[in-house]
């Protein structure tokens, strides 16, 4: 699928909530683009234009701050989380869904960001 394809598709059937790991398009002086785990809390994304989310990378540091992803939750390849990298994107770039994380898997990603923000 091409650029211009992506950037038009519209988020219509796309069922955001936290441990959605949708792929992202953004739009801004720097074009990204990728899977975002989604950790803003699910009751507030339909008031919410912006959510917060953690960047996937196929980048595994193997730290307490990163959740490892793979097939078993129905990602393409091995890759991570990154909550050392926590960003706020516009619910309007996530695009398509990549897979949905369990209660158990949520949890750890919880662990994780609680060791990003020290707290």
């Amino acid at each position: 699928m091409g650029y211009a394809q992506i950037l038009g598709r519209l988020l219509v059937d796309l069922d955001l909530r936290a441990g959605l790991v949708p792929d992202a398009m953004l739009a801004g002086l720097c074009i990204e683009h990728g899977p975002f785990l989604v950790m803003t809390r699910t009751a507030a994304i339909p008031v919410l234009n912006v959510v917060l989310v953690a960047p996937v990378t196929r980048t595994i540091r193997d730290i307490p701050t990163e959740l490892r992803l793979g097939p078993d939750e129905g990602m393409p390849v091995e890759c991570a989380a990154s909550f050392d990298n926590l960003r706020v994107v516009p619910k309007a770039n996530l695009v398509e869904r990549a897979c949905v994380l369990d209660g158990l898997r949520m949890a750890e990603a919880c662990t994780a960001i609680r060791a990003a923000v020290d707290c």
